[in-house]
């Protein structure tokens, strides 16, 4: 009787502990973690559960999402031992600090490798929030010129940037492997070149802009990118002249709030609208006045990006009298 009480304990205590050890696991403690960007590290922790009697081992790691590493962040990996009655470790991932303010970055954090338990939760995303304060905006020298402008140009000593990469002349560059075509492509992508953003990149350029902009500071951080919109412009001629609707013109003022959010405290000047002046003598009264209302509101809100130059595109000069298009960039500029 004794040896049958003590086989059947033996056999309980036996479930007990493979119980235990199936229901052990390490796994992050988080399936979402949130850093902001001057924050300088964003720190993860690893939970372990079941008996804690052991010594536990898991590998982790991190991967780019849509963030760029060396840019963003550090990648990191290694190995965290956790020892007897150990519940939690924890590593860190290193954020780089700017002055951004845009869209997030994103990275996978992941575990692997655990032995001897199991892995539960084992994949999680870190979001990078881009959320520096907006610098203040200095009139006079907008685009922090040094040194500064003294004779009222906001471009006076300004020297715009080249995209060497992305331009058609670059990438025409890229494609040709004929040498007698590179002379004259280098040059010609050794100029300035502005981006353009329009109804192309969606209801919000945000994103397109400041991925632009970034890539203009990392590349060549002196040189002070250009930039234009052709948004506004939307069959109205060929329409025979009508305005634009009320939810077309909220849907304008939000591509123009996702256009300041995007540039934030980079360096820019920006092209306001091309051809919208221009076009303008098809638009009857009413469609004009609407026009220039979406115009007025682009540089009021323009007016407050702390590092950004902005002028009007008044066409070419045999499109409208010099008289008609002053009044124009009078009413538009108020």
């Amino acid at each position: 009787m004794r040896r049958i009480l003590y086989t059947l304990l033996t056999v309980l205590a036996l479930q007990l502990a493979l119980a235990a050890v199936a229901s052990a696991s390490v796994q992050l403690s988080a399936t979402t973690l949130v850093a902001g960007e001057n924050q300088g590290q964003a720190t993860v922790t690893v939970l372990r559960t079941g008996a804690l009697s052991g010594v536990e081992h898991v590998y982790y790691g991190t991967h780019k999402l849509d963030s760029t590493p060396g840019i963003d962040y550090l990648n990191v990996g290694g190995l965290l031992v956790l020892g007897p009655g150990q519940q939690t470790a924890t590593f860190t991932i290193p954020i780089i600090p700017h002055d951004w303010t845009g869209p997030p970055a994103h990275v996978a954090v992941y575990l692997y490798g655990s032995w001897p338990e199991s892995l539960g939760q084992n994949n999680a995303t870190l979001t990078i929030v881009h959320d520096a304060q907006l610098a203040s905006r200095d009139p006079k020298n907008p685009l922090e010129l040094s040194p500064p402008p003294t004779d009222g140009n906001l471009l006076a000593g300004a020297r715009f940037y080249a995209d060497r990469m992305s331009s058609p002349a670059a990438k025409a560059l890229l494609a040709d492997p004929n040498p007698r075509d590179a002379a004259a492509l280098s040059f010609i992508a050794n100029q300035p070149w502005t981006d353009r953003f329009g109804a192309w990149d969606g209801p919000d350029p945000g994103p397109a802009v400041f991925t632009y902009l970034r890539t203009a500071q990392l590349a060549d951080p002196t040189a002070v990118p250009m930039m234009a919109t052709y948004r506004v412009v939307s069959n109205q001629c060929r329409d025979g002249g009508r305005a634009d609707s009320p939810s077309q013109v909220a849907d304008y003022h939000r591509f123009v709030d996702g256009l300041a959010q995007g540039i934030g405290n980079f360096r820019a000047v920006l092209f306001l609208e091309m051809d919208s002046l221009i076009t303008a003598g098809c638009l009857h009264s009413d469609g004009l006045s609407v026009r220039l209302g979406e115009l007025r509101y682009a540089v009021n809100r323009l007016a407050a990006v702390p590092h950004l130059v902005v002028y009007i595109d008044a066409g070419a000069a045999d499109a409208n009298s010099w008289s008609n298009t002053a009044r124009m960039l009078d009413r538009a500029g108020q």
